[in-house]
């Protein structure tokens, strides 16, 4: 009986080690993204340093 719950606990782990696909984590990745690139639009400063940020949206867009 302990050897079936001990397999029984390491696939439980394993299912939850596992639980999250690629795409899960590729969306997730995205959406962060996007949002960070909204944020960084709020953002007001000089010349130069919009510059770089609005690079950096065009990185984080696929731009």
């Amino acid at each position: 009986m302990d050897i079936i719950n001990d397999y029984v606990s390491k696939f439980e782990k394993l299912s939850d080690k596992y639980k999250f696909t690629l795409n899960d984590i590729n969306k997730q990745i995205k959406d962060t993204e996007a949002q960070l690139a909204n944020l960084l639009s709020d953002l007001k400063g000089d010349e130069s340093d919009m510059q770089a940020i609005n690079e950096l949206i065009n990185i984080l867009e696929g731009k």
